[in-house]
């Protein structure tokens, strides 16, 4: 069957190419160029990587499959052509189809979903999964935002119900425009090159909100000189959060007084921002968002995240402490250890070969070493 499909199309028929194909019809799990090369090379030991890579780019210049790019860039093949959406499982990372009957056109800016073409792309939980775990999973995905495939409202283009993934570490942060206090702000762009502190509290005029704020406006000169801007959200109106800053600046508290806050502070009265990060947890609140913290370095990824319940004031010499132990990683290539401040020694890398774990253990050169797998260095 595969032969006579690539030979009506003029394509020669080789063994490999029928293979490549027939794979790519047979599997429900989208493989990458890689997965195909891993899978099928075990069978035809003469298959190259390039053999392959070429093969797909025949199928595709003659419609017979099509690529599907997923998170980072990765790209997976397909061989069903009708118009369907993808589905990837937060949990097992299998990739499957499911039917779309709605028109994309009207997604424009989904968070979550990847529209390309005539594809969606979206997240959750496989039916698979969802039949091996118990309830308690479901409420763990939803409790963060996630998708779960079936509850999605695909008449009006109302993808996932404007349910959000909450962003994890190492992700792009998620894009957005908003209006703030210092004027509308196109975040990542408006900050490439710096560090961002992006945090929400839960609403203005609330006593343990006030002495946060007051405490990040009397440390923002600190965090600037670590190349750091500071952001502040919450699900109140632009004209709430200047008469509230405006009042911050009559206060006296734990010997802060006179303070102005210079950094903007999001209107996200809509919760487009809250939701598209996590912000709004719904065993806090339905309405406010949480005290979240997400460090956001130079290069729009997102390196720190930190939850802290409404009760709590967060501590922000710790806030002030992980910008400078990710900026020492990122210079030095090195870990932090435990309650490390600025000065202290740092954590090298661990041995990759037994040679370099015997040299460390013997005659460690420029370092301290405890054992083969715990060896230290200085920060400066």
């Amino acid at each position: 069957m595969y032969q006579s499909i690539l030979e009506e199309k003029g394509l020669r028929a080789s063994y490999q190419r029928i293979k490549i194909y027939e794979m790519l019809h047979n599997s429900c799990n989208h493989p990458s160029a890689e997965d195909i090369y891993q899978h099928l090379s075990k069978d035809i030991p003469t298959l190259s990587r390039t053999t392959v890579y070429n093969t797909l780019n025949i199928l595709l210049s003659h419609r017979l499959i099509k690529a599907i790019t997923i998170e980072n860039n990765e790209v997976r093949y397909d061989a069903l052509l009708e118009e369907h959406g993808h589905f990837k499982c937060l949990l097992c990372g299998d990739i499957t189809n499911f039917d779309v009957t709605f028109n994309v056109e009207t997604i424009t800016d989904i968070s979550g979903c990847l529209v390309i073409e005539k594809d969606i792309f979206v997240k959750g939980i496989c039916k698979n999964c969802m039949r091996r775990h118990d309830k308690k999973i479901q409420k763990y995905i939803l409790y963060y935002g996630g998708y779960i495939m079936g509850h999605h409202d695909m008449n009006e283009g109302q993808c996932c119900e404007e349910r959000f993934q909450m962003p994890l570490l190492g992700d792009d942060a998620p894009a957005f425009v908003a209006n703030t206090t210092k004027g509308e702000i196109h975040f990542p762009a408006d900050y490439k090159g710096k560090w961002v502190i992006l945090f929400s509290h839960p609403a203005d005029f609330t006593p343990v909100c006030t002495t946060e704020f007051m405490t990040f406006a009397s440390m923002a000169e600190d965090f600037k000189k670590l190349n750091t801007e500071l952001i502040g959200l919450s699900i109140d109106s632009v004209f709430s959060h200047i008469a509230w800053l405006r009042r911050i600046e009559d206060l006296e508290f734990n010997g802060m007084k006179n303070l102005k806050v210079n950094f903007p502070v999001i209107d996200d009265i809509r919760m487009d921002v809250a939701k598209k990060y996590g912000m709004v947890q719904p065993n806090q609140s339905n309405q406010q968002a949480v005290r979240a913290v997400f460090v956001i370095d130079p290069h729009g990824k997102i390196r720190t995240i930190i939850y802290y319940p409404m009760s709590l004031g967060r501590n922000f010499d710790e806030l002030h402490r992980v910008i400078q132990a990710l900026q020492t990683a990122d210079k030095l290539g090195a870990a932090m250890p435990a309650n490390w401040r600025p000065g202290d020694d740092v954590i090298v890398p661990p041995a990759p070969t037994t040679d370099i774990a015997r040299q460390r253990v013997e005659k460690p050169e420029g370092m301290v070493c405890h054992d083969w797998f715990l060896c230290t260095k200085p920060s400066k």
